[in-house]
């Protein structure tokens, strides 16, 4: 939990997929951060008024325009993801 909540403190893009935003400690986890926040899902989640950008519908068709992801004939990412990259090279068991 303690990686969890260094993590919020120096993201600067959070995003919250298909969740209630009723079960804790992640509902809160939004309250928690100062970085730009975003709602992927379904349904609306009850912290939505914490959020600052939602979109509804399904997140396989979403989150590859959020981020301008692309895969390339290597199967790798393309542009747009830096972030993630820099998350997924910090935290390697993700």
């Amino acid at each position: 939990m303690d990686r969890v909540l260094c993590a919020l403190e120096v993201c600067t893009v959070f995003v919250a997929i298909g969740t209630s935003g009723m079960i804790e400690p992640a509902a809160s986890f939004v309250g928690q951060t100062k970085a730009r926040t975003f709602y992927v899902g379904t349904g609306e989640p009850l912290n939505l008024a914490s959020l600052d950008e939602t979109f509804t519908g399904k997140a396989g068709e979403f989150l590859p325009m959020l981020f301008d992801v692309g895969i390339d004939t290597a199967g790798d990412l393309t542009a747009g993801c830096y972030e993630i990259r820099q998350l997924l090279t910090c935290w390697p068991e993700f």
